[in-house]
């Protein structure tokens, strides 16, 4: 099952060069599955959302963020969401720490 968010031009964090992973994973296929599927028919944009969905169920079932996230509790009120967007200035206005 692809992933839903996942298309052909989306960035990818732990595959950054998609050239290499491209060439890496039809290597890699060549030696084991190219002999039962006809390489051909395969295109990078099909090979690349694969590799996307991998990373997503990685992600998924190692239970981290592969790449920098924003988490938000559901009970955080929207001042302390809005200086935390604002950056350690905002932050530390609104918390009124010295830092």
């Amino acid at each position: 099952m692809a992933d839903p968010v996942a298309d052909a031009s989306a960035p990818s964090v732990i595959f950054t060069d998609r050239t290499a992973a491209l060439a890496d994973l039809r290597a890699l296929l060549a030696m084991g599955a190219g002999q039962y599927i006809n390489m051909g028919a395969v295109s990078d944009d099909m090979l690349w959302d694969k590799l996307l969905a991998a990373e997503a169920e990685a992600e998924r079932s190692l239970r981290v963020f592969f790449s920098p996230v924003e988490v938000v509790p559901d009970d955080a009120p929207q001042a302390e969401i809005d200086a935390a967007r604002g950056g350690i200035h905002a932050l530390r206005a609104h918390c009124q720490l010295r830092l």
